[in-house]
Formats: structure tokens, C-alpha cells, sequence
């Protein structure tokens, strides 16, 4: 349908999580993290949005890894983790992430204090399914430095 436009920001993380098939423009934004979604930090130059023709390496980089991760699980499994891990976020009895990084440390403390209270077979599970985010970060690596495998530090 010609009447559906969709837009994305730069850096965009989770507005790539879902398959596009329709066409998507990505536009330049002047804030980071979820503060890019506020239309209001979308750069204008005269009339139009600025357009750019790709995503950071950063975005790209999380797209491709969530893809993976996700393709490496079976449904059962990504809901078992989902419960799991929502339920663990709702501890810190906050509403938004925004909410949730005003106070990390307490936050980070509720979250791990009730992780190692959960049941061995829930605790594995959670642990199996963050190293198989951590293996499809470690396959996608490259696509923040650019096609290298590894960071060079001069």
C-alpha cells in the first residue's frame, strides 16, 4: 500500500527487530538510545527529513545478532525466556528502561539477587539462552568494526 511510510532512526535497534518487508527510511536523529524514536530529534534540513542510506554498524550489528539468537531457539524457548526474564524486570518495580537506568545500581542488584534466587533448571535455562546471545554477538562482531574480526588499539 503507497499510503504506509515507514521511518526508522540511525541507530535504531529495536524498530529493526521486525521483518520489514515494505520499504523503511532511515532518518538522521540528533539524540542516542531509545531517545531517538522522539520524532521531535529527527534533523530537518529545509523542509524534508534528513535521510540517510544506511543504519549505524552498531544497529546493524544488533539486528543481525538478534536474528541469530532468536533463529537459534525454538518457540517454547524464547517464550520460557521471555516470561522469565520479564519477570525478573518487573522486580525493580519500574514502568520504562528509562525508568529502570535513573537508578542501575539498584536496580542491576534487584535483578541479580532474584536471579540467584530462581530454581536451578529456570537459572540454567536463563544462562543457556544469554550465551547463545553472547555466541551470535561473537558471529556478528564484525559488523561494528567495519568486516574486522577484531578491535586493533593503536
Amino acid at each position: 500500500d503507497d499510503r504506509i511510510y515507514t521511518f526508522v532512526p540511525q541507530s535504531s535497534i529495536f524498530g529493526m527487530i521486525f521483518e520489514h518487508e515494505e520499504s523503511y527510511t532511515i532518518v538522521k536523529s540528533n539524540q542516542k538510545g531509545f531517545l531517538q524514536h522522539d520524532i521531535y530529534s529527527w534533523e530537518i534540513e529545509q523542509n524534508s527529513l534528513i535521510r540517510l542510506k544506511s543504519t549505524t554498524n552498531f544497529s546493524v550489528f544488533f539486528d543481525h545478532t538478534l536474528k541469530e539468537f532468536v533463529e537459534s531457539l525454538t518457540i517454547d524457548q524464547r517464550r520460557e525466556f521471555t516470561k522469565e526474564v520479564f519477570a525478573l524486570l518487573s522486580l525493580t518495580e519500574t514502568a520504562t528502561f528509562n525508568e529502570m537506568l535513573k537508578n542501575p545500581l539498584k536496580n542491576t542488584g534487584t535483578i541479580l539477587k532474584s536471579f540467584a534466587g530462581l530454581d536451578s533448571k529456570t537459572r540454567n535455562m536463563l544462562l543457556k539462552t544469554i550465551f547463545a546471545f553472547v555466541k551470535s554477538a561473537k558471529n556478528n562482531f564484525s559488523d561494528i568494526t567495519g568486516g574486522q574480526n577484531k578491535i586493533t588499539v593503536s
